[in-house]
């Protein structure tokens, strides 16, 4: 017999399986960004996709960068196996120039801000 705290552990794992299997299926990769001495670096695995599948976008007036990943085949194995992925980032400094990378499954965005202005005030 299970007592109530094995039931609890072992219902709880399927639980977290389902989220799991949720995140798969709308499209979820898993995706890093951290600070450079420029900018901001981007990490994200896109297994399967090739550059014609991706798009990475900059709307300079709006400081938005937007990734979008389409599966392009119509094979229903193809569909299963891969999921159309978007992603979209607000950023609070102008940037200054982009580089984009897709190698190996893994797309790195390089970023690199414009420096800021600093102004120095006389004092009378």
């Amino acid at each position: 017999m299970l007592n109530e705290s094995c039931l609890d552990d072992v219902l709880g794992f399927f639980d977290d399986l389902d989220a799991v299997l949720k995140s798969i299926a709308t499209g979820f990769s898993a995706t890093n960004w951290k600070n450079t001495e420029v900018g901001y670096e981007g990490i994200f695995e896109l297994a399967g996709f090739e550059k014609e599948d991706v798009s990475v976008k900059y709307f300079e007036d709006d400081d938005l960068l937007t990734i979008e990943a389409k599966v392009k085949e119509d094979d229903i194995l193809t569909k299963l196996n891969k999921k159309d992925f978007s992603y979209k980032c607000k950023f609070e400094e102008k940037l200054e120039d982009i580089l984009v990378n897709l190698k190996n499954g893994i797309l790195i965005i390089s970023i690199q801000t414009k420096p800021k202005k600093v102004k120095t005030i006389n004092i009378s």
